[in-house]
């Protein structure tokens, strides 16, 4: 298919970032050379009512949101997938695979995207990749809170591309609340470069693991009609 006409990849450029309240906390960023730790709100008097921040991927100028390392390798960031349609593989890359329309970047920009080159181009189109039938792919991130007896606040922002058949196969932010799923974005038809941030309040009843909070980005695709049987083109979900 064009490049021009047709973006069919899920790409993220991503920020999460945790608050908690009344305590200094130590912050880890992912910098040029390494992993940081810095104090937050130091000298803060003891008892005083402050919101502390945490980076826990991407912002003040670090590369964790980016898939990618400083020096343009990829890199996933802590973040970890699956696949039930294929678990010893998984169709979850970072690529610069249709990546290049999701910030000033262009040609060489890394993303995640959901999907795989393996499909040859379907008749009549140009370039070969895209998503199949019957997939059910997450892309999953535990961030470790800094007080398991607080809540935290957690701010997701992010630039994606989805290519999906309309009404039936889907892309969904998902979060967990101690085991339960709740869906908090649900896409099923093309968009190209849009922006969704969004605010999630995890309480201390929400946490798995006893001190964790989980978030899932998912592909899912219904029997028919993807790259797989040509029936409808993409370049990846």
């Amino acid at each position: 298919m064009s490049r021009l006409t047709k973006f069919a990849c899920l790409a993220m450029g991503l920020l999460l970032v945790g608050s908690a309240i009344g305590r200094d906390i130590p912050e880890s960023r992912y910098l040029a050379d390494g992993t940081h730790t810095v104090l937050t709100n130091a000298g803060t008097s003891i008892g005083t009512a402050v919101r502390d921040t945490i980076y826990l991927m991407g912002g003040g100028g670090d590369w964790s949101g980016k898939f990618e390392s400083p020096g343009g390798s990829p890199t996933w960031h802590d973040w970890t997938h699956y696949d039930d349609t294929a678990p010893l593989s998984g169709f979850w890359h970072v690529d610069t695979y249709h990546m290049e329309n999701l910030n000033d970047n262009g040609a060489g920009n890394h993303g995640v995207w959901c999907g795989s080159i393996q499909f040859p181009a379907c008749p009549g189109e140009t370039e070969p990749g895209g998503y199949g039938n019957d997939w059910s792919d997450g892309l999953d991130y535990w961030g470790t809170v800094a007080d398991p007896g607080l809540s935290t606040n957690v701010d997701i922002d992010f630039y994606y591309n989805v290519d999906t058949e309309s009404g039936w196969d889907h892309f969904n932010l998902n979060i967990d609340r101690a085991g339960t799923w709740v869906q908090q974005l649900h896409v099923s038809d093309i968009l190209t470069n849009e922006h969704y941030t969004t605010t999630i309040v995890f309480t201390p009843a929400d946490y798995v693991n006893g001190n964790q909070f989980h978030i899932q980005l998912q592909v899912t695709s219904d029997g028919n009609t993807s790259d797989e049987d040509c029936q409808r083109p993409s370049s990846g979900a």
